[in-house]
């Protein structure tokens, strides 16, 4: 649980602030869907 919670927020600390302060969420939907898949 602790090394999912500190990877996810490493890996993408990034995403979650893109989309909210641009409009492009279609070009960070693709980059997020790939980086999930990974870490599954």
């Amino acid at each position: 649980m602790s090394k999912n919670k500190g990877g996810r927020e490493v890996r993408k600390p990034k995403q979650p602030k893109q989309p909210k302060a641009k409009p492009a969420d279609s070009a960070i939907i693709p980059p997020t869907k790939q980086a999930r898949n990974s870490g599954r």
